[in-house]
């Protein structure tokens, strides 16, 4: 190339903002990486490379002139600029200082980089009383492993609850911290709080669905225990146990009846349609749906990418009908016989 690493170093130098850290895999085989960030007023320009060798190895750049939030939001997203733990032993950044200059060195991280989107919802005075309160996160460009774990295990937490995982860290512990001081410990307890309310609506609704259960669960021992009967292959079919791949045919019946009286407070008046899915060799499962054809997943386990769907015929169908109504005759003949 003939703009060189070199000059690109000496330009940020300058007038932008110059990254040095030494990276090294072993006795004689060490680098020094280089990140070269040029202002200009139409773009930003960033070099990266080696500077032994002299060598770019890419070239980015971002249209208009400089805005460190996105400068720091577009570094944290390119894995080709990120750096591992080893080369933050030795690293430094010149042309740019405080809360810009550790989130940017953050940005650069091949895992913490993925805090950035929290951190950076922080004003500056903000994360000055942040830092002040919970400590600094980099101290002399070395990274403060705790208290980035601490924050990355919070963040982590506030997805799992709809109430705030659309707020940012800023927002939360304003809200939380009543003191001002942005405390974490603030968000903790607030999430602690937010847990034991999950669980017990959970249990409320575990309770709940007990309940419906336990009303429909004759009607249900009943038509799992008889339902070949009103099929047209009287069960021949049936020839799967239970294994690693899931349970026999009249759990999963079972529990397809539970599932149903718990989303309708009523058992199923129409028929029951029966599909076979081979899951390995020789071994099948049986699914249950209302409709005569259903679709299935699978490689459930796999990316979404990984995964594939597949249309399924029925094989057989259950004559709801004729067994509720064979149910309730049976339930009468008790209950009118003599004890």
């Amino acid at each position: 190339m003939t703009y060189s690493l070199r000059k690109a170093v000496k330009e940020a130098s300058s007038k932008g903002i110059l990254v040095q850290a030494l990276g090294s895999t072993g006795p004689g085989l060490s680098w020094q990486y280089i990140l070269a960030i040029i202002p200009q007023t139409r773009q930003v320009t960033i070099y990266h490379g080696d500077l032994q060798e002299n060598e770019i190895y890419d070239k980015n750049l971002i249209g208009g002139p400089l805005d460190t939030k996105r400068l720091v939001e577009y570094i944290a997203k390119q894995e080709s600029l990120h750096l591992e733990d080893e080369f933050y032993n030795e690293i430094s950044i010149s042309g740019i200082k405080g809360y810009w200059k550790d989130m940017i060195l953050l940005s650069l991280h091949a895992h913490y980089s993925l805090l950035v989107d929290e951190l950076v919802s922080f004003s500056e005075d903000q994360y000055k009383t942040f830092v002040k309160t919970n400590g600094k996160l980099i101290q002399k460009n070395t990274l403060n492993y705790p208290l980035l774990d601490r924050i990355e295990y919070l963040t982590d937490e506030i997805s799992s609850y709809p109430e705030i995982s659309n707020t940012s860290l800023a927002e939360l512990l304003t809200g939380f911290d009543k003191t001002g001081q942005l405390d974490l410990d603030s968000l903790e307890s607030e999430i602690i709080n937010l847990e034991k309310q999950k669980e017990e609506r959970e249990e409320i609704k575990r309770k709940k669905e007990e309940r419906i259960k336990g009303r429909f669960k004759e009607i249900i021992d009943y038509y799992v225990k008889y339902f070949t009967r009103y099929t047209n292959l009287r069960g021949k079919y049936i020839t799967e146990t239970p294994s690693v791949f899931g349970r026999g045919i009249h759990a999963n019946l079972s529990s397809f009846l539970e599932d149903y009286v718990i989303k309708h407070n009523k058992m199923p008046d129409k028929r029951i349609y029966i599909f076979k899915m081979g899951v390995w060799i020789r071994t099948y499962v049986y699914i249950f749906d209302l409709r005569d054809k259903t679709q299935e997943t699978l490689n459930r386990n796999q990316p979404i990418s990984g995964q594939r769907k597949i249309v399924l015929d029925a094989i057989d169908s259950i004559n709801t009908e004729a067994l509720i109504e064979d149910w309730h005759k049976a339930k009468e003949a008790d209950e009118t016989s003599p004890t």
